[in-house]
């Protein structure tokens, strides 16, 4: 499938404004006694500490640490209105925080997401080295009290317990919310229901590196996901919160960089972070199937490129967009001072109220969806047609099968009956009856015709170049000292700076036409 290049342009870079910026990230210590020996003991290495998720709640942003060595708590926060550069505080307390125990602790946590009522939702991964094994867990913390509400345990069967979980979206619907999950390990996405305190897995066939969700319009969402070849795909949630085993993906193109980063606006836009990039990229969904692609951020100043003697994190962003429409970015590149940027969208976050029609250009925010039919999407369609099918073509085989008994049968008795009477005419001397009618070649009540397939089959054989399996990414790097010999962790090494999106016309185009 031939694809389309589209240019990335510069001139809607955000206005970014600094916030923090700080010559070295620490904690917030019990006391300076409980730091030194730490320090001393190698459980706290200062330049270890790299932010990789961020949620914003009111005065408070929300980090979630890569789980290196030397990092003694991997959920923390941080006050917006501090007067300094704040030091980092575990929450909620430092008590939970125990690296080497299978209790109920905190351990690595990876996705987070605060919803409109006030609770932090926060991925949790087990260590790799407790022998206990607990599985991975979704937590969630009453942001009132500081007190965690759910702690609830993935089945080995729905999440892996590899340290697979990565990132979050929620979705509100009626009195629930709806938790999609992303499993880097796993080729389905995990889907919890909070009222329900159940999960289960629908099959994308595709190991996820990344997630946004829509904002709703006319009671439906969309999900967009990257997968490890930097593919975006989309589909609507209306139908996967009823326990679907498989989703049916549209996909939108492909980045030369691989996204590990999403985030989407109520103004529909989504946000792009990719590994080894210093920029950060905007989509417009409500130009499809000509999406406008703009840089949304990128240093000014220039960046040293990162050596090879050390191993640091390539994942330079954490970001969030909080309820009144402020872009929060965590920026930490290689040994450079960490910051914290903000700017202004008057946009809010996805969770919050989408902008009324004639808003922003005067443009509502369509949701694409696949072709509709009196208001249905077409899986819909497809699930209930595949089962009116399900019930009719049994009724009409057996139905026909029975006629075709009875008229055997109707023949086999006339030909006995036949025979018994020239049998009887013979035993008494009399000539044999003539037939007093004659057999007729009965034409068939209908005609078999082979079944026409009720949709043209799709060929996916040229959509993607055989690449081979994506070798597992490691959600960490090692950033201490040492030679390449010593690298715990690697991440997956992509070469092509190119600042394109591959549009695929023939999927675009049906949700244009649609």
């Amino acid at each position: 499938m031939l694809a389309t290049l589209l240019g990335v342009s510069a001139a809607a870079s955000a206005e970014f404004t600094s916030v923090f910026e700080w010559d070295e990230l620490d904690f917030n210590w019990p006391s300076e006694e409980n730091r030194t020996v730490a320090v001393r003991n190698g459980s706290f290495k200062p330049s270890n500490i790299r932010p990789l998720f961020m949620a914003v709640s009111g005065q408070r942003i929300f980090l979630s640490l890569q789980p290196h060595p030397g990092v003694p708590a991997t959920l923390v926060w941080i006050p917006t209105n501090s007067t300094a550069p704040p030091k980092l505080s575990p929450f909620p307390s430092w008590s939970e925080h125990v690296t080497d125990s299978c209790l109920h602790k905190i351990q690595s946590v990876t996705g987070l997401a605060v919803d409109t009522t006030g609770n932090l939702w926060a991925l949790e991964n087990v260590s790799k080295t407790l022998f206990c094994r607990p599985n991975n867990k979704l937590l969630i913390f009453n942001l009132d009290s500081d007190s965690i509400i759910m702690n609830y345990e993935f089945p080995g069967y729905i999440a892996s317990r590899q340290g697979g979980l990565l990132d979050l979206v929620l979705e509100q619907e009626d009195d629930d919310w709806i938790a999609y999950i992303t499993d880097k390990y796993n080729d389905h996405l995990i889907t919890f229901s909070f009222k329900k305190k159940t999960s289960w897995s629908v099959l994308l066939e595709k190991r996820l590196t990344a997630i946004a969700l829509s904002p709703k319009a006319n009671g439906s969402q969309r999900l967009y996901v990257s997968d490890a070849e930097g593919a975006v795909f989309a589909f609507n949630t209306k139908r996967y919160r009823s326990h679907v085993s498989k989703a049916d993906m549209i996909s939108l193109g492909t980045w030369l960089a691989l996204p590990y980063r999403m985030l989407s606006d109520s103004d529909g836009e989504v946000y792009f972070a990719f590994n080894q990039e210093v920029y950060i990229n905007k989509m417009n969904t409500k130009k499809l199937p000509n999406p406008i692609i703009e840089r949304f951020y990128e240093p000014k100043t220039h960046l040293p490129e990162l050596l090879g003697n050390g191993f640091v994190s390539k994942k330079f962003y954490s970001f969030a967009i909080d309820s009144s429409g402020t872009f929060w970015l965590m920026f930490q590149y290689g040994n450079q001072k960490p910051m914290l940027l903000k700017a202004a969208l008057n946009m809010k976050s996805y969770l919050n109220d989408p902008p009324k029609e004639g808003s922003r250009s005067g443009r509502n925010i369509p949701i694409p969806t696949f072709p509709t039919k009196n208001g249905t999407d077409e899986a819909e369609q497809d699930h209930r047609l595949t089962t009116r099918l399900s019930i009719i073509i049994p009724v009409f085989i057996f139905g026909v099968a029975f006629i075709s008994w009875i008229l055997l049968r109707k023949e086999t008795g006339q030909v006995s009956i036949q025979r018994s009477m020239n049998e009887n005419s013979v035993e008494l001397g009399l000539p044999a009856e003539q037939p007093v009618y004659h057999e007729v070649q009965e034409s068939p009540l209908y005609e078999f015709v082979p079944a026409t397939p009720l949709f043209p089959a799709t060929d996916f054989s040229t959509e993607y170049d055989d690449v081979g399996s994506p070798e597992s990414e490691e959600l960490y790097d090692d950033v201490g000292p040492g030679s390449p010999a010593a690298v715990q962790y690697e991440e997956m090494n992509y070469e092509l700076p190119d600042l394109y999106l591959r549009i695929l016309p023939d999927d675009v185009n049906e949700i244009h036409q649609n």
